[in-house]
C-alpha cells in the first residue's frame, strides 16, 4: 500500500524515548561522588597535619576511598552505556493514527496501516512491579509489513504500552474488514 492519507485530526499519540533512567542514575552517582570527595579531603588532612594516625587507620581509609571509586566506576560505566543507546534512539518518533502508525528515526519516516501488517516480533522482557512479583511480557520486537518491509523498533520506546496500541489498532483494523 502506498502512504497513508494521513490527517493531522486522526493523530491519536505520539511516543518518544525516555530519558528518565539517565537523571535517575546521575543523581545516584551524585551520592558516591560526595563521598568520594569527602574521604580524599579527609585522608590529604590526615596526612598533611602530621597526626598520629596509624597505619591501621589511613589503610581503612584509602580502603573505603578505594571502594568508593570502584562502585563510583561501575555507576558511571553504566551511566554512559545507557546515555550511549539513548543517545543513539532519541530521535526516533512513534505516532499512532487512526488508521496506521509513523515510525521516523533521523532522516527516515516509515509509515504503516493497520491492515498492512502481516506479522508481528515478539520478544519476552521482565517487568517489575513495587507491590507485586515481577512477571514476563511479551513486548513487540519488530513489525514485518505484507510487502517485506520491517520496521524495528528502539528499545527506547515504552515498549509495553506500544504493544497494547499497536495490537489493538490491528484488531479493530482487522474488524472493520471482516
Amino acid at each position: 500500500m502506498p502512504d497513508l492519507d494521513i490527517n493531522p485530526s486522526e493523530l491519536r499519540s505520539v511516543h518518544r524515548p525516555t530519558s528518565w533512567r539517565i537523571w535517575i542514575m546521575a543523581m545516584v552517582s551524585l551520592a558516591p561522588l560526595f563521598l568520594l570527595g569527602l574521604s580524599i579531603v579527609l585522608l590529604i588532612e590526615d596526612l598533611t597535619h602530621g597526626r598520629d594516625a596509624g597505619l591501621s587507620q589511613l589503610a581503612t581509609r584509602f580502603g573505603f576511598a578505594g571502594g568508593i571509586a570502584l562502585f563510583l566506576t561501575l555507576l558511571i560505566g553504566f551511566l554512559i552505556s545507557e546515555t550511549r543507546t539513548w543517545y543513539r534512539t532519541r530521535t526516533v518518533r512513534l505516532k499512532i493514527y487512526e488508521r496506521g502508525f509513523t515510525y521516523e528515526e533521523q532522516d527516515r519516516r516509515q509509515v504503516c496501516a493497520w491492515n498492512d501488517i502481516k506479522d508481528i516480533t515478539h520478544r519476552t522482557i521482565r517487568i517489575h512491579a513495587k507491590h507485586s512479583p515481577s512477571r514476563r511480557v511479551s513486548v513487540i520486537r519488530s513489525i514485518v509489513k505484507r510487502d517485506g518491509t520491517v520496521i524495528v523498533l528502539a528499545e527506547t520506546l515504552n515498549l509495553h504500552k506500544l504493544t497494547k496500541l499497536i495490537t489493538e489498532g490491528r484488531a479493530a483494523a482487522e474488524r472493520r474488514n471482516v
